[in-house]
């Protein structure tokens, strides 16, 4: 499966949603597996779907009815801005992507959220503006764990990946390069503060596979 281990050891060392530039990243990374998402039947996709209100149960992680993010529409996809806004957390509705070529730059716009979340709103105390967590519910459909949440949006990828794999145009070629390059970015933001604790549960739950260790850069 295309990736598979690689989202196998995401998911061992990450307990939730990260902090700081690492969660702004991981908030691009869930966009662009959003836009794979759509590339599938609109009445298929997962990416992009809330539990919110009354519909959800916080004690017994249940919910009574999924809705897509405000805005979505059947033959178009949601804007960075708009994705972002409907997780929650973000008062500007508009000003958090940063393009470059006509396509989201990742890094730029990672911390131009990070920078954005970090700026005080009218009345709020200096140094209380922070990258809040927010849940997996308020954006893949059938998920309220961040690792249910990483491993649905990692099949959806691949499985879409699979799907269109034949005949694929340069454009959908892109989008896949692009998700691949932002979670290589996670993940190595990520094992800065993790790696040890990684590599001991990759051996642990992997057994049966060889783990080579290799240092990906200062």
């Amino acid at each position: 499966m295309r990736g598979s281990l690689l989202f196998t050891l995401f998911y061992l060392f990450v307990a939730a949603w990260a902090g700081g530039y690492q969660g702004c990243l991981e908030r691009v990374w869930l966009y662009q597996a959003y836009l794979i998402d759509s590339l599938n039947d609109y009445d298929d996709q997962t990416i992009g779907w809330q539990c919110k209100g009354k519909n959800y149960n916080f004690k017994t992680k249940t919910c009574i009815k999924w809705n897509r993010m405000p805005g979505s529409k059947k033959g178009s996809t949601l804007s960075y801005d708009q994705f972002l806004h409907a997780l929650g957390g973000a008062k500007d509705r508009t000003g958090w992507a940063v393009m470059s070529g006509g396509e989201l730059d990742v890094k730029a716009t990672a911390l131009n959220t990070y920078n954005k979340y970090l700026t005080p709103q009218p009345g709020q105390a200096a140094g209380k503006a922070k990258v809040n967590n927010f849940g997996a519910q308020l954006a893949v459909k059938d998920t309220f764990e961040w690792n249910q949440c990483i491993i649905k949006a990692g099949d959806v990828v691949d499985q879409t990946y699979r799907a269109k794999s034949s005949g694929m145009d340069d454009a959908t070629k892109k989008l896949f390069e692009n998700f691949d390059a932002t979670r290589d970015l996670v993940i190595n933001a990520r094992t800065g503060d993790h790696g040890p604790f990684l590599i001991d549960e990759a051996r642990k739950k992997l057994s049966g596979m060889d783990i080579n260790i290799e240092v990906m850069g200062a």
